[in-house]
């Protein structure tokens, strides 16, 4: 497993970036944010996305 703030898609058609509290995927072609994946009630330090399927895990700190 690789931890990471950003991840190209296993078909390289995406790049997906921690941005703050949101997770940014943009295309890989033209650059543009293609989706805003937001509503983390904390900032978003690491992605790992699964190269056998279609899930994405987004990291936060454990804040008690």
């Amino acid at each position: 497993m690789n931890l990471c703030s950003s991840v190209l898609s296993p078909d390289g058609k995406y790049l997906l970036v921690a941005a703050a509290s949101s997770v940014r995927v943009y295309s890989s072609v033209t650059a543009e944010i293609v989706l805003n994946l937001y509503g983390h009630t904390q900032e978003v330090t690491a992605i790992v996305l699964h190269h056998g399927s279609n899930d994405l895990v987004c990291l936060m700190p454990y804040k008690p």
